[in-house]
């Protein structure tokens, strides 16, 4: 059985090891190749490198990189930008020295010479020593990519940049769990110190307004629950206890399995655009009511009018009740009414458009006051009402306009008059204050209500309206005195201790050559 065995062996044929070698070699480059041709279609370029990457093998760039066939020892400096050579460097000494994977963003010169982005991965390749042969490597091109990330960035900057300069703040609520991420801008807005992240829901809520608290969480929830968008204006009460306006905006940004998942939004402080429209409301208010006082005083003496010269005609002035003299006196009083109130308009007028100008001159204000006072006094001390004035013995020059500071003494005087019942009091007192003048006027009248004082000066605002009416006027006397005080480069003040305290107004003008020592005369 043996021999039968042995037999067998002798007669079986024998295998050729030079033949099963090349048979091997053959194999093996067909598998390289294959590979090679694998790494070809996945990636942009395909390289071999030796050992220590000081030679670049070979380069199938496929429009990407230009193509090396053969090996090269200049491919660092014809494919890397000087800028980024340090970068890829220490890359490939970090994966030498490891014997790890080379893989690296960066830079690289295009086949066309133009800078473009590559992903670069290398595996080294070991011998039975385990030392490294050669490298071989896939380079892909992400020069796309990059720039569109680089777009992204700047948009995000710019993004940022608006932000910040709109002071807006920024929110996302992840609804899941419940949680609100807000920028730094949020925390200022509400009055709050930095806090780490998130917040909750109830950390803003609790800030709002409460008469406008459920509107808000209204609106919140049903643009969740119908997917739509928030946007509402609201009032928030800051940690300080201030109150401002804000406007808030908000969608649903994030979805999962069909459901709400993120809300993301914005906030921004509308405080004074709120105010301002405020004062558009209360300013198309008062000129509603300036037009109606405006009719009601231009009626009664078109009236009057109307009906002198009715009656003139009828009887040829020979009414006993309303002879030609008295009818004559009567219409030149109420011509002189018309005349006042259509001067103060035009005056206010000319003021806003800018076409005031004021005649200057050296003058005294001393000497002027003193004219003043003598033409006012009638009217001032009309229902037993006591006037007293002091002023200065000696003169105080100013470059002024005499018609005009004239204008505002005049105004001032005729509203202490008005404002103060009979037997009542009216001061006026002129001094120098520094390189100033002052002229005050105070009365023991009706006072002027303290949330009243800021206003007083404004164009078409009525402290007593009915007081108004009753005695005449449009109630512009108070803006011209302070449009007219600041022309001479001065200004007015008010002061009132309340409603039935009476009130004091005090202009103060520049002196042109101010006195060291000045004395005072007195006289009622």
């Amino acid at each position: 059985m043996a021999n039968e065995i042995n037999d067998q062996d002798e007669s079986s044929p024998r295998l050729d090891p030079s033949r099963y070698w090349k048979d091997a070699e053959k194999a093996l480059r067909s598998s390289q190749e294959h590979f090679r041709m694998f790494l070809t279609t996945i990636s942009d370029a395909v390289y071999r490198m030796n050992a220590d990457w000081s030679q670049m093998l070979t380069l199938e760039g496929q429009e990407f990189l230009a193509t090396t066939e053969k090996p090269s020892q200049y491919w660092f400096k014809k494919y890397i930008p000087l800028q980024d050579q340090p970068q890829v460097q220490a890359a490939i000494e970090q994966a030498i020295e490891t014997k790890s994977i080379f893989e690296l963003e960066h830079r690289i010169i295009l086949a066309d010479g133009t800078i473009g982005w590559t992903l670069s991965r290398a595996i080294p390749l070991l011998n039975t020593q385990s030392k490294i042969v050669e490298w071989v490597g896939v380079a892909s091109d992400i020069t796309q990519r990059k720039q569109a990330e680089e777009s992204l960035n700047r948009l995000q900057k710019r993004t940022i940049i608006a932000v910040e300069a709109a002071e807006m703040a920024t929110w996302e609520w992840h609804l899941a769990a419940n949680q609100v991420y807000w920028n730094e801008q949020h925390f200022k807005l509400l009055g709050m110190p930095l806090q780490p992240e998130p917040m909750q829901p109830a950390d803003f809520l609790s800030h709002i307004h409460p008469d406008d608290r459920q509107r808000v969480t209204d609106q919140l929830t049903q643009a969740i629950e119908q997917q739509g968008i928030y946007d509402t204006d609201f009032r928030i009460i800051r940690d300080d206890g201030t109150l401002r306006w804000m406007s808030g905006y908000g969608r649903i940004t994030e979805e999962v399995d069909g459901r709400p998942s993120r809300m993301s939004g914005v906030m921004f402080d509308i405080t004074d655009r709120k105010q301002a429209e405020e004062e558009l409301k209360e300013g198309a208010q008062r000129k509603d009511e300036f037009m109606a006082l405006l009719a009601h005083e231009l009626r009664n003496p078109l009236a009057t009018l109307s009906n002198t010269v009715q009656i003139l005609q009828l009887t040829k002035g020979t009414n006993e009740m309303l002879p030609l003299e008295s009818a004559l006196t009567l219409m030149s009083r109420e011509v002189s009414h018309l005349v006042r109130l259509v001067d103060d308009l035009l005056d206010v007028s000319r003021i806003n458009q800018g076409k005031t100008q004021l005649r200057l001159a050296s003058l005294d204000l001393t000497s002027l006051v003193r004219q003043a006072i003598e033409a006012a006094r009638p009217l001032v001390e009309t229902g037993q009402r006591q006037f007293m004035a002091s002023l200065p013995g000696e003169p105080l020059y100013m470059q002024g306009d005499d018609i005009r500071l004239t204008q505002m003494i005049r105004d001032l005087l005729s509203n202490a008059a008005k404002f103060t019942h009979n037997n009542g009091h009216v001061w006026l007192t002129l001094e120098q204050v520094g390189g100033e003048a002052c002229l005050r006027i105070r009365d023991d009248g009706i006072g002027i209500a303290a949330d009243q004082l800021d206003r007083i000066f404004t164009m078409f605002v009525q402290v007593d309206t009915s007081s108004i009416r009753s005695q005449g006027g449009l109630g512009l006397g108070l803006t011209l005195v302070k449009q007219f005080a600041e022309l001479h480069g001065g200004r007015v003040e008010v002061a009132s201790a309340g409603v039935g305290a009476g009130s004091e107004f005090s202009i103060y003008l520049p002196l042109k050559h101010p006195n060291h020592t000045v004395t005072h005369n007195e006289y009622g």
